[in-house]
């Protein structure tokens, strides 16, 4: 099968998260993937699976440098 999934990026100041992206895939089931995370000066880049997501690649303005998170959620229904 397939699933939606969204991947989402966040930046965090002073305790606060602000939303910077948010780009839909459609990834198999059952399968691995591999998320990446690079940055180069002010410059993020999310990759999916080795390859860049476009609307994932923002600039940070206020970027000095400091700690990066990432984080995999797996929300799933329950029928009962």
């Amino acid at each position: 099968g397939i699933s939606p999934r969204d991947v989402v990026l966040y930046e965090v100041q002073g305790g606060q998260r602000a939303l910077i992206a948010r780009a839909a895939q459609t990834l198999p089931l059952k399968q691995w993937h591999t998320l990446g995370v690079e940055i180069t000066g002010k410059e993020v880049k999310v990759m999916l699976n080795g390859k860049p997501l476009p609307a994932m690649t923002r600039t940070l303005a206020g970027y000095k440098g400091g700690r990066l998170g990432l984080a995999s959620l797996d929300l799933f229904e329950l029928a009962v």
